[in-house]
């Protein structure tokens, strides 16, 4: 009982998030196909036949043409400038081949006008760029994101962003950066999308401000190969965090895998399950602050160049003694070396 409890909190601890715009609602449709379309102010459509009205050549133009509330496909695989998200948008690459979305010094795409007209005529700074109202609903799936010195993706105001089979890249600071300051719930879905090859930083930062709350939900991806997996901190104002992690395999980071940061007065709820953490060269998981509360079940934690779990401040991590760690694995509690089977509280099983 205890342990769905943990489980429990962990998924509603930021109540329900606002819901405006759903996908099960028919969506207006416009397409783009990077080898045969051609740009118009009437393309989007499919057929080939007319190109005034057939499929875009570019997403800009779809995105142009279609506004807000639209699903825009992506035919075939191809790669397309920046883009910046002010409103409801779903956005999917076609299932055989990624459909690329890369930074680049020019003018973002935007929902309803011509590039740039959406962020003042600034070049792009992300490859996606997500500053939508608290209550939209952004979807990508089968899209690559990339931007080869900075954050690809963007996460400022939204209501939802929905992640399904993509690939996230980028050699700045991170790859991924949710550092949303709008005071209400705003979720995260990742599933079946890998994130990595970060030569300079890190993979994922959650870092909201004031009463921002943000609810993430990662399932089936796989981050690795940077200076860190993710980082999340609950640390200014009365942020709060829900971290949901299953079937998540992680690996190769110069510092930690998953480091955690929630003082007293913030929220951060761990929950990491079925997942793998392997080759850390910091501590694989280091959980810093009495804000933080959380649940580790059937992990596996190896190749540890430092303590396997890192715990400072009186966090309040449980276990149900079912995770694996490596051979000769240390941990640590304020410093202090602590066996790893006893350094996480006991949860029961029934």
């Amino acid at each position: 009982m205890k342990k769905l409890l943990v489980i429990c909190g962990v998924a509603t601890v930021l109540g329900a998030l606002p819901v405006s715009w759903s996908w099960a609602t028919p969506l207006p449709m416009y397409y783009v196909d990077p080898e045969n379309g051609a740009d118009s102010q009437t393309c989007g459509g499919t057929s080939l036949a007319t190109p005034g009205v057939g499929p875009c050549a570019t997403l800009n133009q779809a995105m142009q043409n279609g506004g807000s509330g639209v699903q825009i496909v992506i035919t075939r695989p191809g790669t397309f400038g920046p883009i910046y998200v002010d409103g409801n948008i779903g956005i999917s690459g076609p299932p055989e081949g990624q459909a690329t979305i890369a930074w680049s010094a020019t003018l973002p795409g935007c929902m309803g006008g011509a590039p740039g007209s959406c962020n003042g005529n600034a070049t792009a700074t992300y490859g996606v760029d997500i500053e939508a109202n608290p209550s939209a609903l952004i979807k990508l799936k089968n899209v690559t994101i990339s931007n080869g010195s900075g954050v690809a993706l963007h996460v400022g105001t939204a209501g939802t962003v929905w992640m399904a089979k993509d690939i996230v890249r980028g050699n700045g600071a991170e790859q991924v950066l949710f550092d949303s300051s709008q005071g209400s719930a705003l979720g995260l879905t990742l599933e079946d999308s890998e994130i990595g090859l970060n030569s300079t930083g890190g993979c994922i930062v959650f870092s909201p401000s004031g009463n921002t709350q943000i609810n993430a939900a990662i399932t089936d991806t796989r981050i690795h190969n940077g200076t860190f997996g993710i980082q999340a901190n609950a640390a200014s104002g009365t942020a709060i965090l829900g971290l949901n992690l299953d079937h998540v395999q992680m690996s190769a980071f110069s510092n930690s895998a998953l480091s955690l940061s929630a003082p007293a007065g913030s929220r951060l709820a761990l929950y990491l399950a079925r997942s793998s953490l392997n080759y850390s060269n910091g501590a694989t998981i280091k959980a810093n602050g009495p804000g933080i509360t959380g649940l580790i079940y059937e992990t596996a934690i190896t190749q540890s160049a430092n303590s396997a779990i890192n715990l400072i401040s009186n966090p309040n991590i449980g276990t149900t003694n079912n995770n694996t760690f490596g051979a000769g694995a240390t941990c640590e509690v304020n410093g202090a070396s602590t066996n790893c089977a006893s350094v996480l509280s006991q949860v029961g099983q029934d």
